[in-house]
This record gives C-alpha cells, structure tokens and sequence, in this order.
C-alpha cells in the first residue's frame, strides 16, 4: 500500500520528529513502515474509530500521540490525516476539513 499524508498530518510529523522526540520519531517510522504491509494489525495497538470518526484507524506512538489515519482499500492507499496528540474531539475527522483547516 502507497501512504499519504494530508497537509495538517505532514506538519504533525515534522513536530514529531524534531530533536528531543527521539523515541516519538522512531515509533513514528516504525508504524509507517509497519502500515504499508499490515494497516489494521502489528505495533501501536491498531484500533478502529467510533462514533463520528468511524472509517478511521489509530495507532498509539506515545502515550500523549496518535496517529489516525484511513484505510482506502479501492485505491490501495493509506491516508494519514493526524499525528500529534490525541484525537481531534471536538469536529468528525474528514480529509476536506483537514485540507480546510490547513489554508485558512
């Protein structure tokens, strides 16, 4: 499987990966590594999303970050659309709001 990141997930992992986040960058490459074989099984506790954020999966990094990401099957995809802190609580996850939320 091919992944892609949304504009907000690309700059999450850049935070990510900066000096003193050492272990967060390493699980980080290690989950991205894992996704292109197995997207819904192996490390970081895979687990599907409820309620209105159904359609996505996520996969803890540390204990304060997730990465969420959705699984397109059709197109043989992997769309990353979050990966510093926990869940976006408060709006249902979409590739068009993170698009959004990125230009404005």
């Amino acid at each position: 499987m091919s992944i892609t990141d949304s504009p907000s997930a690309e700059g999450d992992m850049i935070r990510l990966r900066k000096p003193g986040g050492k272990i967060a960058g390493n699980r980080l490459s290690q989950i991205l590594d894992e996704l292109r074989e197995h997207p819904d099984t192996g490390f970081g506790r895979p687990e599907p999303l409820k309620y209105g954020k159904r359609g996505y999966w996520s996969r803890q990094i540390t204990v304060k970050h997730r990465l969420v990401y959705q699984i397109r099957k059709e197109e043989i995809t992997v769309l990353i659309v979050q990966a510093f802190g926990r869940y976006m609580d408060k709006q249902p996850l979409s590739y068009d709001s993170f698009c959004r939320s990125t230009f404005i």
